[in-house]
């Protein structure tokens, strides 16, 4: 009986230590997996502030409050921080010409951005026309921190630098076509017609305005191929042709106004984006009352031939011809990579009529930056 109780009292610890040790593991178990769940919770929030960073960046960036003030500068940064300490944690050197601090506009989150200029080759690597930008984001919470980088290309100008461009020579024609850079919906007046040759041909009675009315010789020299490229991504119509085609009475969006030449159309819906492929060399022929609101883009030849109605920009690899009878309107601007030849009949009338309020309807349809990258450092 002894030895039975001695064996009793032995098995009985031998259980309470195994319980004991159990329970102390689970313990630590419980305690390992808070402390996980914490440090992953802390993780997440610090990439989260680092996402936040980035992102105060691009938006005060398509309202303008950001510029480049450099951008063929292939040291160009700017820092943007709560404070400088927090800037001079990831780079920016106060002596430095090159970098720009920017106060951050919030006190809640604990970031620091650099955004500095996609270089290769020691040149400023661009799309479009614009500088190709690499923002780099730091989060901090507690004691958890994470950094992403994000490639960021900035939008073609929806914005035309005069109602009527054109990189080769102008020939415009009639008594009654109306090239207007004066701003039909704010006060932002441009030039009517730019050109970056000597020729701007003019015969009959064409009213040619705007500040000034005409400039031959500009060195503005817009890269529509690359714009046409960029845009084309955010088409909603595609059409694509390997020869020359002629379509009739398309519908690309309703539009109001424009009941007499000088007066301006109004969209009343979104913006789409048109593209027509036309290998560069083809030319697509739009006639029989063909509207539209938003971007046309045209990898090739545009003729437009009888009434035809157009809020918003248009945009020409190649030449641009207007032809025959009927209404033409035009409210926002026209860009054209070739010859550019405004003709018409006794029976019609030409209006390109330059408009602010365009620009900001269209930025609706395509923002000003868009990720090309993005990547967890």
């Amino acid at each position: 009986m002894k030895n039975d109780r001695g064996f009793a009292l032995v098995l009985s610890l031998m259980l309470l230590l195994m319980v004991t040790l159990l329970t102390l593991g689970a313990m630590n178990t419980s305690v390992l997996d808070i402390k996980i769940g914490s440090n992953d919770l802390i993780s997440k929030k610090a990439f989260y502030v680092a996402e936040a960073g980035w992102n105060e960046f691009s938006a005060r960036f398509k309202t303008g409050e950001i510029t480049d003030s450099a951008p063929a500068n292939t040291d160009w940064k700017i820092f943007l921080a709560a404070n400088v300490q927090r800037a001079e944690g990831i780079g920016y050197n106060l002596s430095n010409p090159n970098h720009r601090y920017i106060q951050t506009v919030q006190d809640q989150l604990d970031y620091s951005v650099e955004v500095k200029h996609l270089v290769e080759n020691f040149t400023v690597a661009t799309k479009a026309g614009y500088p190709i930008y690499v923002a780099t984001s730091h989060g901090w919470y507690g004691e958890g921190r994470k950094t992403v980088e994000v490639t960021l290309n900035r939008s073609p100008g929806l914005d035309p630098p005069s109602a009527l461009y054109s990189k080769t020579s102008i020939f415009v024609k009639g008594s009654s076509t109306f090239v207007d850079g004066k701003d039909y919906c704010g006060m932002q007046n441009k030039p009517g017609i730019i050109t970056t040759t000597d020729t701007i041909a003019i015969s009959g009675s064409p009213v040619i305005d705007g500040l000034p009315p005409q400039i031959i010789n500009s060195t503005v020299d817009l890269p529509l191929a690359e714009y046409v490229s960029y845009l084309k991504d955010y088409a909603n119509h595609t059409y694509t042709y390997i020869g020359n085609r002629t379509l009739t009475g398309m519908d690309w969006g309703s539009l109001t106004g424009g009941g007499r030449t000088t007066d301006p159309l109004r969209p009343t819906g979104d913006a789409n984006v048109v593209y027509f492929n036309m290998n560069a060399v083809n030319t697509i022929k739009l006639a029989g009352g063909s509207h539209g609101e938003g971007i046309l883009l045209v990898n090739g030849n545009l003729e437009v031939n009888g009434g035809f109605a157009w809020y918003g920009i248009v945009i020409a690899t190649g030449a641009l011809t207007f032809t025959g009878g009927g209404e033409k309107n035009i409210t926002g601007g026209v860009l054209a990579g070739n010859m550019t030849s405004v003709e018409v009949d006794l029976a019609g009338n030409v209006s390109i009529l330059y408009c602010s309020q365009a620009f900001r309807y269209l930025r609706n349809r395509v923002p000003a930056l868009r990720i090309a990258h993005w990547r967890k450092l």
